[in-house]
């Protein structure tokens, strides 16, 4: 029994080296979250800082780590540090997200909606006068983005479209005779809709890199209808979500607009009356980097 206890001791003595300093080599990828890959990052040991490595210009890494490491870190500039911790797994890719964001972004956007104009009124020449102004809007759009916090920016959105707008108006009147008639009258038109918008943002991040966004938006609305010959002040909202945080970014959106206003004296069909406007609207707004 003392000379098998010893050879034990013995043979303890010639593994725990080995055990010690078994070692297992990781490999993987390091990819940007706005996609691509990316080299020159580096990548260590938290437990053993000296042993470190480089991705290559594939974004390719291979270090040989102790078992006794379980985190590596990913570090490169402009980027958030990366911790990962180590699994059974030998092949470990990492995302890398930038460690600031740009502050002002342009973009290009198209949209498509519905919109009415609704106004009703009595005068001296009519017991009531009803008109509704439905349009069918197609509009493009340039827009600034200015981010002044990762989650809060300003968009100054400015939109022109064609639009194929119906007139349906009725007006009630006592005729010559005494007695109450009703005239209708339909006619679609096509007119020009500008408006410009300023817009304050809040943006709420998911995904597993966060590179991706929900958005909610509201702000003042300026609107100019040609041939209709208005122009009014109202308001916007708008909600939708941005694909890309970090790249060539992609915006899915509704909004909604909404205003009060006065058609001008020189508008040939309802001159100086009051109206509300509601509009309806969903598009997309490419954002470039």
């Amino acid at each position: 029994p003392i000379a098998m206890k010893k050879h034990l001791i013995t043979f303890t003595i010639l593994l725990f080296p080995f055990l010690f300093f078994a070692q297992r080599n990781i490999s993987g990828e390091v990819i940007k979250a706005s996609g691509g890959h990316l080299g020159a990052v580096k990548v260590y040991c938290k437990e053993a800082p000296a042993i470190f490595t480089f991705s290559d210009e594939k974004g390719i890494y291979k270090i040989e780590v102790p078992y006794e490491v379980h985190y590596l870190v990913f570090t490169y500039s402009g980027m958030n540090d990366r911790t990962v911790k180590l699994q059974d797994s030998e092949n470990v890719n990492v995302v890398m997200v930038p460690s600031a964001y740009k502050k002002i972004r342009f973009g290009l956007g198209f949209s498509s909606g519905v919109s009415t104009f609704n106004l009703h009124t009595n005068n001296s020449y009519t017991n009531s006068f009803d008109t509704a102004i439905s349009m069918t809007l197609i509009s493009l759009s340039g827009n600034i983005f200015y981010r002044f916090h990762k989650r809060f920016d300003l968009q100054l959105n400015v939109e022109d479209g064609l639009n194929i707008a119906k007139i349906d108006t009725d007006s009630t009147y006592i005729n010559e005779f005494g007695n109450e008639e009703t005239v209708f009258y339909t006619q679609k038109i096509i007119l020009n809709r500008f408006t410009s918008s300023l817009l304050f943002n809040v943006y709420l991040p998911f995904g597993k890199t966060k590179n991706h966004s929900w958005f909610a938006g509201i702000g003042p609305q300026f609107q100019h209808l040609s041939f209709l010959n208005t122009n009014t002040m109202g308001a916007r909202i708008q909600t939708g979500f941005n694909i890309n945080e970090y790249g060539f970014l992609t915006r899915l959106f509704i909004a909604i607009d909404a205003s009060n206003g006065t058609f001008g004296e020189d508008n040939i069909y309802v001159p100086g009356l009051d109206y509300a406007y509601s509009g309806f609207r969903f598009g997309t707004v490419v954002i470039f980097k």
